[in-house]
């Protein structure tokens, strides 16, 4: 049976809170209130949401593919929140696409706002490094602070993994705690952001400097022995 691979995200070199893709994600939490989004890609607002959050109930999460909006339409979401348990809405792009991002503002008249490009204590970004190699934790365009994550290769064994350990690591702007981490293929990393945007790059990768380049390749299906062999190798970019 053929196989769904999305080569844009095993090729990505690049990760950024600023512009959502396929293999990274913002959770926010949201307190009761009725809230409304532009859903941006680029410079270009390509939809619009609303979310209700009704107090009560233990905390819930709601996930927004923010993808979905470049269809048209109006997206609404539904959920519940109280003091100690506030609703986590989770924004990421379930296509192939990046670069996207999500501005909300309350009807409440505590006034909360939100821009997914500039992430705010109690956020989270949470990304999934395929590419093996030595990706360098920055803010922005900053290299102020800038930490040190090592991607190790996935090992094919005979039984899968119960769990993938990933890494948790606090971005408070200044710096990260810890500096320096490491993960296997796949995990994840969750920043647990204190203030400003966060971005990981790949800076090595067998050895050698990679070169800073927006990879955008398509989804292909592929068969059973092809997947497998590019699953093996370090995946390259294709011209359009």
């Amino acid at each position: 049976m053929p196989m769904r691979v999305n080569l844009a995200a095993i090729g990505a070199v690049e990760f950024r809170s600023d512009r959502l893709g396929p293999l990274d994600s913002i959770a926010h939490p949201l307190n009761p209130g009725i809230y409304h989004g532009d859903i941006w890609h680029g410079d270009t607002q390509v939809g619009s949401l609303t979310i209700q959050v009704a107090p009560g109930g233990s905390g819930d999460q709601v996930e927004i593919d923010l993808s979905e909006a470049v269809a048209g339409g109006h997206l609404q979401y539904r959920g519940h929140s109280d003091d100690e348990n506030p609703l986590f809405v989770v924004f990421h792009s379930g296509g192939e696409a990046s670069g996207f991002h999500v501005v909300l503002d309350a009807d409440e008249r505590d006034g909360a706002h939100f821009d997914s490009r500039a992430l705010q204590p109690g956020d989270y970004f949470i990304v999934t490094p395929v590419r093996p190699g030595r990706w360098k934790m920055t803010y922005g365009d900053q290299d102020a602070g800038a930490g040190m994550l090592t991607v190790a290769q996935a090992v094919p064994a005979a039984k899968p993994r119960q769990s993938a350990s990933g890494a948790m690591i606090r971005a408070d702007g200044r710096s990260f705690a810890p500096s320096t981490a490491k993960i296997v293929s796949g995990d994840g990393v969750v920043f647990e952001v204190t203030g400003q945007d966060v971005a990981i790059r790949l800076s090595s990768a067998d050895g050698r400097p990679v070169k800073k380049r927006q990879r955008t390749v398509g989804i292909r299906y592929l068969g059973r022995d092809e997947a497998r062999a590019v699953a093996r190798r370090p995946a390259r970019g294709r011209k359009r």
